[in-house]
């Protein structure tokens, strides 16, 4: 369950890609969404301040799950540039 939580920066291509499909207040949602709302709910809710400690860390480096999610999104940046970059040459079709 721990692991779940690191899925949100899934949160960010999913916002983007939403506002390229759309029109009006949508297409600027990835903009609420990371300077508004989210900043919001870092001041409504508690922090957790407990860091790792040194078998916890040593755990978490030795696991591949943080390197295959942070290496899978290299490839999904890749793509909204292109995608972006090829579709605003169009963008008056």
């Amino acid at each position: 369950m721990k692991k779940l939580k690191y899925f949100s920066i899934f949160t960010l291509p999913i916002s983007v890609w939403i506002s390229f499909h759309s029109s009006g207040l949508l297409s600027f949602l990835p903009t609420l969404l990371y300077f508004a709302i989210i900043p919001f709910l870092e001041l409504v809710l508690t922090p957790n301040d407990r860091n790792l400690d040194a078998e916890e860390r040593s755990l978490a480096q030795k696991d591949k799950f943080y390197d295959i999610l942070l290496y899978g999104m290299l490839p999904i940046q890749w793509f909204f540039l292109l995608y972006f970059l090829v579709n605003i040459e169009n963008w008056q079709d």
